[in-house]
């Protein structure tokens, strides 16, 4: 989708709270060239007296073109970012890791897969064949709706998710100078995600998955950071066609990483033939200093883009002072922060693993349709067994009878939209936060509940009572979405 800069700019300055000297604009006159042409000078003026960094986050915009992306390719926004926080950075002595999942205007859906005992001694996955295990675990995925699934990525959907193990999966698109390997060659990177969250039981052996199927058969398409936790630890896998380095993320500290490579020269695990292939390629010569992965692998014409840089700083920017006190809403408030969040978020996550309680209460996925701005977190436990019909799929078309739709439209009607952002937003922002407040209480009260039960080793109540919570929250988070968007129309 490509966008106008001045397009940028007016949406940018209305997120930013400048939006004062906008207000006053008809929609009428906007959509006049030469008018539109001395506004944007207007602002850039403004805005280049009173922020500076702002400046660059505005000019660094980057949207996918058809042709910075391997053919076949949906030409969608590129614009995720992943925190990684270890356990000692946490307030609680937790694990935690959040994502924005952009997907620009793709629809999205949420699904549970319950453990499975396959009786075929192999599996066929895009685009290989692989022995299979003797059970897989249960999982909960977040990812492409069916028909985006079926048309683009060859049936592959899954993006993030979480397992009944914890084990707990999110990605960004990386850029390497590496020759792609072509479609239908190789393991597609949906597939690798998949077979994450069937197969491993932590995080540590999930960064060890990932790189033997990158080794054994290449990843096809399009390159990721693959950002894995479990309630012990947090690892960033990051990615070429052929290669990888993966890194533990210090228990004392956090890591944000956007759409570019972020691993140097020190990493924890490696492929096997890393420095040697980027010798053999030209892209090292030893003589000249210490093997520097991310210059040595990474897209030199695309490499610390300012959209990337930015959205990193900010993370670091919010986080940095809270080390040692890091918790669930202070990820939540940097998803929802520009330029963290854009108008192209499918999806956003908060996972919150916690060793201190049984698995089955433990292990939280907080998730939320569309973008956390304009959404709320639902509680979704590991044990939890089901959702509502409307959250299992959504058309390519407009289609309000499913969630994501629903919440894809306030998310285009208030981030931003420029007659009625700064009138509406407040009051339907106001909804959404109380919503959100009794959401968390009611989450320490069930969980209260669940501990009970489980003093006295009832498991079965302790699934059906968070199985139970979770998908009504779920229905009541679609009904406050309906109801604030009606209130605005």
């Amino acid at each position: 989708m490509e966008r106008s800069l001045e397009e940028y700019v007016l949406s940018s300055i209305l997120i930013q709270n400048a939006g004062d000297i906008m207000l006053k604009i008809k929609k009428q006159h906007l959509k006049r060239c030469i008018f539109t042409r001395r506004l944007f000078s207007v602002c850039f003026l403004f805005i280049l007296f009173t922020s500076p960094l702002f400046v660059s986050a505005v000019f660094s915009q980057e949207v996918s073109s058809k042709q910075s992306r391997p053919k076949g390719e949906a030409d969608v926004i590129t614009g995720c970012t992943t925190i990684l926080v270890g356990r000692q950075a946490t307030a609680d002595g937790s694990v935690m890791m959040a994502h924005n999942e952009d997907m620009g205007t793709l629809p999205g859906r949420l699904i549970c897969q319950q453990s499975q005992r396959p009786s075929q001694e192999e599996v066929e996955i895009n685009y290989v064949t692989l022995p299979q295990v003797e059970e897989t675990y249960g999982y909960w995925a977040s990812g492409n709706s069916r028909s985006v699934a079926d048309s683009l990525y060859d049936g592959g959907w899954i993006l993030c998710g979480m397992n009944t193990s914890g084990v707990s999966l999110g990605c960004n698109t990386m850029q390497t100078r590496e020759e792609p390997i072509p479609r239908g060659k190789g393991i597609l990177r949906y597939s690798i995600r998949q077979l994450v969250l069937e197969r491993s039981r932590t995080a540590l052996d999930a960064a060890h998955l990932v790189g033997t199927l990158i080794d054994a058969f290449g990843q096809s398409g399009s390159v990721v950071a693959y950002c894995i936790a479990d309630r012990d630890e947090a690892w960033l896998v990051e990615t070429t066609n052929r290669q990888w380095v993966a890194r533990r993320i210090p228990d004392d500290g956090f890591h944000v990483v956007a759409n570019q490579y972020t691993i140097e020269t020190e990493w924890d695990m490696a492929s096997e033939g890393l420095v040697e292939y980027a010798i053999s390629q030209g892209w090292y010569d030893p003589s000249g200093g210490p093997f520097n992965f991310k210059m040595v692998y990474g897209d030199p014409d695309r490499m610390d883009r300012p959209g990337d840089t930015l959205r990193e700083h900010q993370g670091r920017s919010m986080l940095q002072e809270k080390i040692g006190a890091i918790t669930v809403r202070d990820l939540l408030s940097v998803l929802s922060s520009p330029p963290v969040q854009n108008t192209g978020t499918q999806a956003f996550m908060v996972w919150h693993l916690r060793k201190n309680m049984p698995h089955e209460i433990g292990h939280l996925m907080w998730h939320g349709m569309c973008g956390a701005n304009t959404s709320v977190a639902v509680p979704v436990y590991a044990s939890s067994n089901g959702m509502p019909d409307a959250y299992t799929d959504a058309l390519f078309e407009e289609d309000f009878e499913s969630a994501w739709w629903s919440f894809e439209r306030l998310q285009k009607h208030l981030y931003p939209q420029i007659d009625t952002y700064a009138e509406s937003f407040d009051d339907a922002r106001k909804a959404m936060d109380a919503f959100q407040e009794s959401i968390y209480k009611e989450t320490a009260d069930i969980e209260s509940k669940a501990m009970g039960l489980w003093k006295r080793g009832d498991m079965e109540k302790i699934r059906a009572l968070l199985s139970h919570f979770t998908y009504d929250k779920m229905e009541d988070a679609l009904e406050v979405a309906r109801k604030v968007y009606s209130s605005l129309k």
